[in-house]
């Protein structure tokens, strides 16, 4: 996820693709998402690419859009 690339700064700057609100909250817990690919022996899991993101959800319906926590300068 490159925030920058799709001209958002910060989730209170975008509109929720569910129902339009402006209005987010922060969950203030951090996650990683983990690359994953598909073998012949099943899927293995790629840790050492892991992008920490922070999670928003969104007051009105309770979408949830995760932003990079890095160009969020959170970490």
């Amino acid at each position: 996820m490159n925030d920058q690339e799709h001209g958002r700064t910060h989730p209170s700057r975008i509109r929720c693709p569910q129902c339009g609100s402006l209005r987010f909250s922060e969950t203030g817990q951090i996650f990683a998402l983990i690359p994953m690919s598909q073998t012949d022996m099943g899927a293995q899991l790629h840790p050492s690419g892991s992008i920490p993101v922070l999670s928003y959800l969104c007051n009105q319906c309770g979408h949830i859009l995760l932003y990079s926590a890095k160009s969020l300068k959170r970490i």
